[in-house]
């Protein structure tokens, strides 16, 4: 397995993780990163994994742009996160075997703020911002910014209620003195 070009302490990394333009990437201290997980540094930025993040089983981490995991974010079993996809009205061809003058690609980098979670088998879009603390229903697709502090479902993900954002702050206060 070719190995990110930074790996932080305590990290665990499991046997059949997939890391592709492992230069570009950069993983922080105490993170967990399931089997059967792809991630690719992004051609143009970095994908940053932060402290205590966990990327769960069947995920793919993917595009040209890069992706940033903040502090204690999270990617559930089978979530899906693109920072370049094909563009399938604007008449390019839909193939990555072109060179890019032949295709019509949105490429922008996706964030994943503070304590924000997405659901299993989500799929996010290129140039997306997770806001801090928002969390994603399962099976929901993300096409635009989510608030922080938000519970968001559906096709598109829209957001339903409010998370309790001092419990979740407060808790992590506590564990942050405590370590």
């Amino acid at each position: 397995m070719s190995r990110p070009r930074y790996i932080g302490k305590d990290t665990i990394i499991r046997e059949w993780v997939r890391f592709v333009r492992p230069l570009n990437i950069r993983i922080g201290n105490r993170v967990m990163i399931d089997d059967f997980v792809i991630i690719s540094g992004g051609q143009e930025e970095e994908t940053i994994i932060e402290d205590h993040v966990h990327i769960a089983c069947f995920s793919s981490v993917l595009g040209r742009a890069g992706v940033h995991f903040q502090f204690a974010s999270t990617s559930s079993p089978g979530t899906r996160i693109f920072s370049s996809a094909d563009d399938y009205v604007l008449g390019g061809i839909i193939n990555s075997t072109f060179p890019d003058e032949f295709r019509n690609e949105k490429v922008g980098k996706v964030i994943l703020g503070r304590f924000s979670c997405l659901g299993a088998n989500c799929v996010v879009l290129p140039g997306v911002t997770i806001g801090e603390g928002a969390t994603v229903g399962s099976c929901s697709l993300v096409t635009h910014d989510l608030e922080p502090w938000t519970v968001n479902v559906g096709v598109p993900a829209k957001p339903i209620k409010k998370r309790n954002r001092d419990e979740v702050l407060r808790r992590a206060d506590l564990f942050l003195k405590n370590r």
